[in-house]
Parts: structure tokens; sequence; C-alpha cells
């Protein structure tokens, strides 16, 4: 949790931002000064942020610079293993998430917190604005088909049954924290697959608004139901 509250108490500060892409978590510094600084006293934690969100490196930048201070995750991996050498506890773990292309907030690194330390949770994040899958959990390749970074790219529309789709809207207005069971249409060779989940939804400082689900059950039925 120290890595998560370090950067949730960072990006509050006024000039701050975070981004993510595919390749690199991009940290916005408000000045050449502060940047210098920040990657100074938290290199290591830098890198070992990279590691966790999937990414090959962080970036700090700063208003006007060409080239901005690169800390590629292999230095948290290499600080690992150099700590495993010395039989003591590693300070990252293996797990991994897939994240899509979007705009980090404290919010979202709490919940990035709890699944990096508890990886058995099936975790997702939908942005309600488009219905966008934008984050799984490593643990969510189980139940998910196709790869994680397929998955990301997908719109509830694309995967849900329609009649699922519709309570789940109508729900999400109604309650902000909820248990849901709904059905898709990419059939598997055993079945159309059941998926029973915990939602939330999250408001972010940006003005953002996600759906957080954790599964809780899943199964496969030979037909989709009538009525729901």
């Amino acid at each position: 949790m120290e890595l998560e509250l370090a950067f949730a108490k960072q990006i509050q500060k006024q000039g701050w931002e975070l981004l993510i892409s595919q390749e690199a978590l991009v940290i916005e510094a408000p000045s050449q000064l502060e940047a210098c600084r920040f990657v100074r006293a938290a290199t290591h934690c830098l890198a070992q942020w990279a590691v966790k969100l999937n990414c090959i490196a962080t970036l700090v930048r700063y208003p006007g610079c060409r080239r901005p201070y690169r800390i590629p995750a292999v230095m948290a991996v290499n600080y690992c293993e150099d700590i495993l050498t010395m039989n003591t506890t590693p300070l990252i773990t293996t797990s991994s998430l897939q994240i899509g292309e979007m705009q980090l907030s404290p919010e979202l690194l709490k919940v990035f917190g709890r699944w990096i330390e508890n990886p058995e949770i099936k975790g997702g994040i939908i942005r309600l604005g488009d219905e966008r899958q934008i984050v799984l959990s490593q643990a969510s390749a189980a139940i998910c088909q196709g790869s994680l970074e397929e998955a990301c790219r997908r719109k509830r529309e694309d995967y849900w049954y329609l009649q699922s789709l519709e309570l789940m809207r109508q729900q999400t207005q109604q309650e902000s924290s909820f248990l849901f069971t709904w059905y898709g249409t990419m059939k598997r060779s055993e079945g159309f697959p059941k998926f029973t989940s915990q939602y939330r939804v999250i408001k972010d400082s940006l003005g953002n608004t996600y759906q957080v689900s954790e599964n809780v059950g899943f199964d496969l039925v030979r037909t989709l139901p009538t009525a729901l």
C-alpha cells in the first residue's frame, strides 16, 4: 500500500498529472526542479509501479522538456533479483494488470493497490462514459475469453447479452454498490458464460466515472435465458 499511497499523495498536488498507455506510466511534473527531485527520491518506487502496471517504463516529464526522465521497469526486476540472492523477501509481486489507455487518478490507484496485494481477485474496471473495459486483473484471464489485451478493447455491448446489459444499466442508475449476475454472448464449446460479480461505482477527482467489479461466481449454461 505504501507505493499506492505515495502516488496518490503526489498527484493530488497542484500541477501534477498521471497518464498511462500500453507502454509507459507517464508523470507530468509542474517544473524541471520538481521532476528532478521526485525522480531522485522515488526512482525504485517508479520502476516498481511500471512493473505492477505492466508497463515498460515510467516517464517523468515537465513543461518544455525534450527528453523526459525514463525509469525502466527492469530496474525493479534487477533490484528484486539482488534481494533474492540475500534470502530476503522481494519488494515486488508477480501480479500484474492489463490496462488500456486511460488517465490515472488516486481513486483508481487505490483499486490497483488492492488487486496487486490480492492477486487472486478477478477484477475489472469499466469506464461508464462509453462502457469500455479498461482494466483487468491477471486473475481474470481464468474466466476471460481471448487475451486480456483483447478484452480491454471491448465495450459491454460487444459481449454482454442485451437483456443483461439493459438490467445492469437500470441497476447502476439506482444503486452504487450491488451484486449482479449477467450472461455473455461469446459462446464457448461448453456453452454461454454466466458471471456473478460485486459492482461499485466510483467517481474520481478528474471527473471520470467508473464501475469496479470483482467476480465471485462463474458458470457455463447451454442456452441463454429468454427472460431475466
